[in-house]
């Protein structure tokens, strides 16, 4: 008899095992979306906040278009980058990001006209802070971090910028 509850339960526990490896990795089991079905999305959320024309709505597909292109040629320039120093790269990286987006914002402004532009940065703001956790951890989707929040390198012990070891 306890040979067969084993057996059970090691066969259940590889089933599990197995099962669980096929599901591909999803964020809350969304479905995944091209780049064009994100962009549309995108685009018809804005139409809903800002009330859009015709024109802005095709303007701004071909808008997030270029910056995805843009984006895409970064991330795969970034990935054959064999540099030695990473904190170069990464920094490099950036400054290429934001270039890009200062573009990117630079139409959109001209698209959407000073007045949208600004219901547009304020749609930017909140959609930053739902996606972006708090430095106290209280926006993690799981809860706070279980450790505390998560203080930069070079904070000592007591929060101060010395590391306190004399």
């Amino acid at each position: 008899m306890k040979k067969r509850m084993i057996g059970l339960l090691s066969v259940m526990a590889l089933t599990t095992g197995v099962s669980a490896q096929d599901k591909p990795q999803q964020r809350n089991d969304r479905p995944q979306m091209t780049q064009e079905e994100r962009i549309k999305a995108r685009v018809e959320s804005l139409n809903k906040e800002l009330t859009l024309t015709d024109a802005q709505q095709q303007e701004l597909t071909k808008i997030f278009t270029e910056q995805a292109k843009k984006m895409e040629t970064m991330r795969a320039s970034a990935k054959k980058d064999t540099t030695a120093n990473k904190e170069d790269a990464r920094k490099a990286a950036g400054e290429q990001f934001r270039k890009i987006q200062e573009e990117t914002n630079t139409a959109i402004k001209e698209t959407l006209g000073d007045e949208k532009y600004e219901q547009y940065q304020e749609l930017q703001k909140k959609r930053m802070q739902q996606h972006r956790p708090r430095p106290d951890g209280q926006g993690r989707p799981d809860g706070p971090r279980p450790d505390g929040p998560r203080q930069p390198d070079n904070f000592g012990p007591d929060g101060s910028t010395e590391k306190g070891m004399e």
